[in-house]
């Protein structure tokens, strides 16, 4: 996944990011934490703590985990 911020806030509130397409019964590993698909497509994944200043961009990788 990838995510690009233009510009910062000061006192930005919380950037969460829904995935789309993702099995739901399936466990997905990202940034060490095991996810279901429901979750992540229900919930999303906050992103705010990452990103500090203008033109930022972030690669998180996740893979899918065999069940």
């Amino acid at each position: 996944m990838f995510y690009f911020q233009i510009l910062s806030q000061a006192s930005q509130p919380l950037k969460k990011v829904k995935f789309q397409g993702l099995d739901p019964d399936s466990l997905y590993e990202i940034r060490g934490q095991i996810l279901s698909g429901d979750e992540l497509m229900a919930y999303g994944l906050y992103l705010n703590h990452e990103f500090y200043g203008d033109f930022q961009s972030k690669r998180i990788p996740f893979k899918k985990i065999n069940q």
